[in-house]
């Protein structure tokens, strides 16, 4: 993906990150504020240095990464954590399901209890978020993965993982609002916080895919690639992309899609993963492929070209982050790219690639964040996935597992 000038520069600033990382002591930095921050952010580096140490061939650095996952494995009982997929325990779950059997040893016991005890969190909580990063749909895709794990090996784990499948189907059915436009879903203000609360007192459609509809297309293509015959999930992901595509913004808007919309009321979107055109075109191309539809295939490559044509300043980006930065724009470019194999990904990736560089190049973050989404390992993994063939699977985390 990068010229070997590049590729040098993006394995020196690895080594950066990783030293940064390492030399991190316990209690310096708001990521280690409480025992749940300090667990979730072991298991976000441990999925960063085994990685790392993977393609790199390093044992250190392997182990090291095996002390993370343990060190966030033993502080768990020690939290309070909710079940989301990104901050919380299904996170934490993920990581571990992810790396056991190929880095360290099984730690099903374990996983087995969380995955036993989310249904009855399911059952019992109302009402939940719908969403990728906080809700049902994060807890859609943490079943995602732990059911293609063991349904050739663990019938009984795979059971349970598809009863929570079900269940996320069930919930998502439930809270979708169906008209002539299609099937979506409004964010309660309820899981909104101020100031944003006071600028939408009756909730808002959020068209991310962090937080809104378009995570909600992403888990519903893969859920349906895997399960064909779910007629229930297959209508709400007809009718979850017919209403996303029919509330484009007018042309001569600088996006394609707003970010979030009340009745009579859009804005426009940023250039990011977690919201705007960029995770919406990767949602709809899954959706596409699981729906087999041409028109929506040419929607997403029509959105993604031309988020490939908007420049670094209308793209409103102001750091490097996976989440909302620069290497996420480039990872995302990345993935599409061998997706489509269109010329436009690959050159729009190497250009957020480089400004990722340069960015990180201007000074040294002595307190970034250490964390995923926002923070060195997120960095870390998809300046990895620009340098090295190896797949970056820790992208489904993204909703990008297709």
């Amino acid at each position: 993906m990068l010229t070997t000038r590049r590729g040098a520069e993006a394995w020196r600033r690895l080594e950066i990150l990783t030293e940064d990382l390492l030399a991190t002591p316990e209690g310096a930095r708001a990521d280690f504020a409480n025992a749940a921050w300090n667990a979730v952010t072991h298991a976000e580096s441990a999925l960063f240095l085994a990685y790392l140490g993977t393609v790199k061939k390093s044992d250190s650095l392997l182990n090291q990464a095996a002390h993370h996952l343990d060190v966030s494995l033993q502080l768990l009982p020690t939290t309070d954590l909710f079940p989301t997929l990104h901050g919380g325990l299904l996170g934490i779950a993920w990581i571990a399901h992810h790396l056991e059997n190929r880095l360290f040893e099984d730690n099903a016991g374990l996983t087995e209890q969380l995955d036993a005890s989310l249904l009855n969190y399911m059952a019992s909580r109302a009402p939940l978020p719908f969403d990728a990063v906080m809700g049902v749909t994060g807890i859609g895709i943490y079943a995602l993965t732990v059911y293609k794990k063991y349904v050739d090996t663990t019938p009984a784990r795979a059971h349970i993982a598809s009863l929570i499948l079900e269940k996320t189907i069930e919930t998502l059915w439930n809270l979708a609002e169906t008209s002539s436009d299609g099937a979506t879903w409004t964010v309660s203000p309820e899981f909104l916080i101020e100031p944003t609360r006071t600028q939408y007192p009756n909730g808002r459609y959020d068209f991310g895919v962090a937080h809104g509809i378009a995570g909600i297309v992403a888990f519903l293509a893969q859920f349906c690639l895997l399960s064909t015959d779910n007629r229930r999930a297959r209508n709400l992901l007809e009718g979850a992309t017919r209403w996303l595509v029919g509330h484009k913004l007018a042309p001569g808007h600088r996006s394609r899609y707003p970010s979030v919309a009340v009745p009579g009321r859009a804005e426009t979107s940023a250039l990011a993963w977690c919201y705007g055109d960029l995770g919406i075109s990767a949602a709809l191309l899954q959706g596409a492929r699981a729906l087999g539809s041409k028109a929506l295939q040419e929607e997403a490559v029509a959105t993604i070209r031309r988020s490939a044509r908007r420049g670094e300043k209308d793209a409103n980006t102001n750091d490097t982050a996976l989440c909302h930065g620069a290497v996420g724009i480039a990872h995302v470019f990345n993935r599409m790219y061998h997706w489509t194999g269109d010329a436009a990904c690959r050159d729009a990736a190497v250009q957020w690639y480089e400004r990722t560089l340069l960015a990180e190049s201007a000074e040294r973050h002595t307190d970034r964040s250490l964390r995923f989404l926002d923070g060195i390992a997120g960095i870390g993994l998809a300046l990895i996935a620009a340098v090295s063939d190896a797949a970056p699977e820790w992208d489904h985390l993204l909703l990008l597992g297709t």
